[in-house]
């Protein structure tokens, strides 16, 4: 936060973890943060006050506002998109693909499919 004062965090995981990202962020960092309540089309997003938004893979953001110069994605239970059709793997790659996303981070505990990493990586 005082190293990158600017940059967002973009976490998508499963909604039951939603809730625990925000605790955790906030006890062990200090980070704000709110978790997504809106649609897939609506453009609101977290205000300049916040450093970290927290949406489902239900949820994903469609657009990053503006007034955002630079963020991450963090994604947790990263498996979730192994699917390289699905939406939500189309959605995640597209908000990674961002002109100001400067990383991601994919999380997963799961095993890859038949030991393929193009099932992390489409």
């Amino acid at each position: 936060k005082a190293t990158f004062p600017d940059l967002k965090i973009y976490v998508i995981a499963p909604a039951s973890l939603k809730t625990e990202w925000a605790r955790t962020a906030l006890k062990t960092t200090g980070l704000k943060s709110c978790e997504d309540s809106s649609t897939k089309d609506d453009k609101a997003d977290p205000s300049k006050s916040l450093d970290m938004h927290i949406s489902s893979w239900a949820k994903i953001p469609q657009h990053v506002p503006n007034n955002v110069k630079h963020y991450v994605v963090i994604c947790d239970e990263a498996h979730s998109m192994q699917n390289i059709a699905s939406a939500r793997t189309k959605d995640t790659l597209h908000l990674i693909r961002g002109k100001r996303c400067v990383g991601a981070l994919l999380l997963t505990g799961t095993p890859m499919k038949n030991g393929k990493p193009v099932n992390l990586f489409p």
